[in-house]
């Protein structure tokens, strides 16, 4: 798993996470931000 970033281990077992998990939550964050949050936002 050379393309992973190991995040620790849980029971012994090794838990490790591939870096383009993160390029997606950046993307669904940036698209909620943009797209959907906005429309809650409400001034009183």
């Amino acid at each position: 798993m050379s393309s992973s970033i190991r995040l620790g281990r849980m029971f012994g077992i090794p838990i490790f996470v591939h870096y383009t998990w993160f390029i997606i939550f950046v993307l669904v964050t940036l698209t909620l931000a943009r797209g959907f949050f906005p429309n809650f936002h409400f001034l009183a």
